[in-house]
């Protein structure tokens, strides 16, 4: 079940990503932000969804877990009310945040340009 639902978020998310988007490799990206020299991004798309704090937040971690460490990522904050990672992916940057007080994930996505 989590990873069904892991799976069929993340692919209602990735299918919104232009054509138009550049890609990078995960090496390239790693190299990138280590100089702080970032992807340009494009116009971002958000996507919300109702879920507990707790299971958001295993579900942004499964999703970095099943990466495998192909792509950079950044935790932004983890508190008791508030969780928040940025992967890199190859064509765009994904912000992931949980929130606490109102039990949602929200998903921005950002096309690389």
């Amino acid at each position: 079940m989590k990873i069904l639902f892991n799976i069929s978020l993340l692919f209602s998310v990735i299918t919104v990503i232009p054509s138009y988007a550049k890609t990078y490799t995960g090496t390239q990206l790693r190299a990138m932000i280590k100089k702080n020299n970032y992807p340009d991004q494009g116009p971002s798309q958000t996507q919300t969804q109702e879920i507990s704090y707790s299971k958001c937040k295993e579900v942004v971690l499964q999703t970095v877990r099943q990466m495998g460490g192909a792509i950079p990522s950044e935790t932004i904050a983890d508190t008791s009310i508030v969780y928040s990672k940025k992967l890199w992916n190859n064509d765009s940057a994904m912000l992931f945040t949980c929130s606490a007080p109102d039990n949602k994930l929200t998903i921005v996505i950002s096309p690389y340009i």
